[in-house]
């Protein structure tokens, strides 16, 4: 409600895009302008009775970027506005926002999409391929869950199907349940196994395709036999995953006597004589899940993995490239290369730093984040992809912030100087606030950035005096006085 002067009784205020404040005399304020993001009905009368604010968010898809503007932007396809937001933001992949959405829709099940700005479901959507799992709102394809099988367009890992018992997945992601391989002797397979399980000692499995450790039997009396024991004949002593073997001086290996019993009768290979045999690692960057390999045909290790010096599914494993980072094919850490800042990501085994999400507007991300670092500080709004703290943009010249917000996401959120006052841009990191016009000067407009010029407060014209810092409006000198200078 407001008076005008002489009232004597307040009027309601029918005016849109203003709040009437206490001791409004307008009907339209210029310095209560309705925020951007927002829209002022009726003067801030609710139906009921006065607001205390006055303001209602936009909303269904509508938005506004101008002070004392109304909610009549409409967010086009591709985009989304979420309430109160005073703009449009681009639709993420592995979504799409038709016309006036307030926020993405994810794509179905046994799609991806990697296009920023889709309008469809189909805008940009590539079916699942098989080998992988799409579920909905799906970016990268995810690997088929180890142990099992997915074909083409398998939207949750519900839809895999699990390898038979007797047989495994290995490392590769499996198309069909035909590609599962079969189960390695000294060892067993239960169903959904993605590597054969070893065989206890004293323990032996003499043939390939046992699925349970009750398929093995037991060694004769007195005699001995290591880990993943074949037969009696062979002991079980192939070369082990993630290393290749030589022949080398008669001589057998220590590692292999346990308890202080040793074999005696074959090498690694099954074949009758005292051989030693050099077991050579895998080096950094590569891996293998074979056993008896005789030369380096070591496989590099896959892109979204680290593999560390002798790397094999059963004694030291691929590690999974951590949250924040990015593991290219032939990594050797986990933490192989960081996030570059201004993105983040919470997710394991990204092969790259296209998977590396934007940091979003109104927050900062430092070098390998995995999660947006900080709210943009105050004083600064902070676009999508800001990398630190101070890497925020200050409000122009003429405006200013708040100084108790923070998470400011665009130039749109800076507050208009208000008359009497001057807001120049702060020097360093110190917070930008509105400074009244000094004694001798005044204003009457907004958006002043200096004292003096076409863009400061104004000096006192003749005939006029400024006695006051912050003058809207000079004071005319009165009968018997008189002002000729400027001032």
């Amino acid at each position: 409600m407001f008076s005008i002067a002489g009232a004597s009784s307040c009027t309601i205020g029918a005016a849109t895009n203003f709040e009437l404040k206490s001791g409004s005399v307008t009907a339209n304020p210029a310095d209560n302008a309705c925020d951007v993001g927002m829209t002022c009905l009726n003067g801030g009368i609710d139906g009921t009775g006065p607001t205390v604010v006055g303001r209602t968010k936009c909303k269904d898809g509508k938005y506004n970027p101008v002070r004392g503007g109304a909610c009549d932007q409409s967010c086009p396809a591709g985009s989304f506005c979420p309430p109160g937001y005073p703009g449009k933001l681009l639709c993420p992949p592995g979504h799409f926002c038709e016309a006036l959405a307030e926020y993405p829709t994810q794509l179905p099940e046994k799609f991806f999409g990697r296009k920023w700005g889709a309008v469809s479901n189909s805008d940009g959507a590539v079916a699942c391929p098989a080998g992988y799992v799409c579920p909905a709102g799906t970016v990268v394809p995810l690997s088929c869950p180890p142990g099992q099988a997915c074909a083409a367009n398998t939207g949750t890992t519900s839809a895999a199907v699990v390898c038979p018992i007797n047989e495994f997945s290995g490392s590769e992601p499996l198309t069909s349940i035909a590609s599962c391989l079969p189960c390695w002797r000294g060892h067993y397979c239960p169903a959904g196994s993605q590597y054969p399980t070893d065989i206890w000692i004293g323990k032996m499995n003499p043939a390939a395709n046992k699925g349970l450790w009750s398929d093995s039997i037991k060694t004769i009396e007195g005699q001995w036999s290591p880990w993943n024991t074949a037969s009696r004949l062979e002991s079980g002593l192939y070369c082990p995953p993630g290393y290749w073997c030589t022949k080398s001086t008669p001589k057998w290996p220590a590692w292999i006597v346990q308890g202080g019993k040793t074999p005696g009768v074959s090498d690694w290979l099954g074949e009758v004589g005292p051989y030693q045999w050099n077991t050579n690692p895998c080096p950094a960057g590569k891996w293998d899940d074979r056993i008896g390999q005789s030369s380096n045909a070591c496989k590099q290790c896959p892109a979204g993995w680290a593999c560390t010096v002798g790397t094999n599914p059963v004694s030291n494993n691929k590690q999974k490239c951590k949250p924040g980072h990015f593991c290219l094919a032939g990594s050797v850490k986990d933490t192989n290369a960081k996030c570059p800042a201004g993105t983040y990501s919470n997710v394991w085994g990204l092969e790259s730093n296209t998977g590396c999400r934007s940091c979003p507007a109104g927050k900062y991300c430092l070098e390998g984040s995995t999660a947006p670092s900080g709210v943009c500080p105050a004083g600064y709004y902070c676009k999508m992809g800001t990398i630190s703290a101070t890497g925020g943009v200050k409000c122009p010249a003429g405006t200013y912030a708040n100084p108790a917000i923070t998470g400011m996401m665009t130039v749109n959120e800076c507050i208009i100087c208000p008359v009497g006052n001057y807001c120049p841009v702060s020097p360093g990191t110190f917070l930008q606030i509105p400074i009244v016009c000094p004694v001798g000067t005044y204003s009457s407009y907004v958006k002043l950035s200096t004292v003096g010029g076409a863009t400061g407060c104004k000096d006192c014209p003749k005939g006029f005096k400024c006695t006051t810092a912050g003058l809207i409006t000079p004071v005319q000198c009165g009968i018997g006085n008189y002002q000729d200078a400027v001032k």
